[in-house]
């Protein structure tokens, strides 16, 4: 690609593969709907508990995993947790009703890479999935202890 720049062409570029997990099947159907405009994100799988959400993971391998923090039995914390220690390769980021800190820190504990309120998910959530795509685990670091934006950890 000699002289041309900055200039990204289409084949260059990798999907983002996600998977999504709400106990929600409008907020599903919303987040596919706001995913499935993109050329760059393919959604691979859906699931509306923790224990799909970490049966799918291991399955379909994504790249990205949007998890609710409150699903019913394993919550989306718990999974996070489990996915860190069973899929390291797979990256999380919460999206949650529930801004607190209390929240945020547990995410973070568990290993989640970036936290989005729900109430923020049109105007943040695909910087922040294409953004925690970008990273390797390496990079990673905290969770942003606001959340009026997307928050990704960096270390």
């Amino acid at each position: 690609m000699e002289g041309s720049g900055n200039v990204v062409h289409w084949s260059e570029l990798e999907m983002i593969r996600a998977l999504l997990v709400d106990d929600q099947p409008q907020i599903l159907e919303g987040l596919e709907m706001l995913l499935a405009l993109e050329s760059d994100v393919t959604i691979v799988g859906t699931a509306q508990t923790a224990q799909e959400a970490i049966a799918l993971a291991h399955a379909l391998q994504p790249d990205i995993i949007v998890m609710d923090v409150r699903l019913p039995g394993i919550d989306g914390i718990a999974a996070t947790r489990a996915l860190g220690q069973d899929l390291p390769s797979g990256k999380v980021v919460i999206l949650s009703l529930y801004c607190d800190p209390e929240t945020r820190r547990l995410a973070a504990e568990a290993g989640a890479q970036a936290f989005v309120a729900k109430h923020d998910m049109t105007q943040s959530l695909l910087a922040t999935i294409r953004q925690v795509a970008a990273q390797t685990k390496q990079s990673v670091g905290e969770i942003a202890p606001q959340c009026a934006a997307h928050h990704v950890r960096n270390v």
